[in-house]
């Protein structure tokens, strides 16, 4: 387990109405040690129908209309705990919600 660890997790679910880009399952908001956020964390539907993936947060320049990272983790194992917390808490949310 990395050394930081994740203290709190939000999650917000898509709705299939009114999204625009029908591959983003929901958006993540996780705290580390209580003291840093990392905000827009996209939860995204992977090629295989079952599987998710993470994007972590990007930003586009004005000048070169070139996107940057913003931050994200800088090694397998942190990018594989970031997976497992946000994964974990985004499936219990959607257990949670009433079936359409």
């Amino acid at each position: 387990m990395p050394i930081a660890k994740i203290t709190n997790v939000n999650i917000t679910i898509r709705g299939k109405s009114g999204n625009r880009n029908p591959n983003v399952l929901g958006f993540a908001e996780v705290v580390i040690e209580n003291s840093i956020a990392i905000r827009n964390i996209k939860i995204l539907r992977a090629k295989n129908k079952d599987g998710k993936l993470l994007s972590f947060p990007a930003q586009m320049t004005r000048e070169t209309k070139k996107w940057y990272d913003v931050c994200y983790p800088i090694n397998q194992e942190t990018r594989e705990y970031f997976e497992e917390v946000i994964f974990n808490a985004y499936d219990k949310l959607l257990e949670a919600q009433p079936q359409e």
